[in-house]
């Protein structure tokens, strides 16, 4: 399984290309298809500005799952599950505060977005 890790945001996105169908790795690769999938997962800050991915990632972990996304280049599917991740985190609206230091917090999310 291809897989690539990118920061974004205060984001981390865990993004795979899972070989889907019969036959796995024996099927030419001309038809096998890889299915996008991407988990995101908060970061906390730690001790300063720096991001750290050992900080507190309870509060948001979605895995999304683009099953209708079938691709026959593995890599392009990881760029879709990236793009598809960056637009769900882009939709999040973090609770506003009146000047108040913004805090990591709990946002309930389903676990798989289909």
């Amino acid at each position: 399984m291809s897989s690539l890790r990118q920061h974004y945001k205060e984001f981390v996105i865990e993004a795979h290309a899972r070989l889907v169908g019969n036959g796995g790795y024996t099927v030419p690769s001309a038809q096998r298809r890889y299915m996008p999938v991407a988990v995101v997962r908060g970061v906390a800050p730690r001790d300063g500005d720096d991001l750290s991915e050992d900080g507190v990632a309870d509060g948001v972990v979605i895995e999304i799952t683009l099953n209708d996304r079938l691709d026959s280049d593995p890599y392009r599917a990881i760029r879709c599950a990236i793009g598809y991740a960056r637009r769900v985190i882009d939709g999040i609206q973090l609770p506003e505060f009146d000047g108040t230091v913004l805090a990591p917090s709990c946002i309930p999310f389903p676990r798989t977005l289909h």
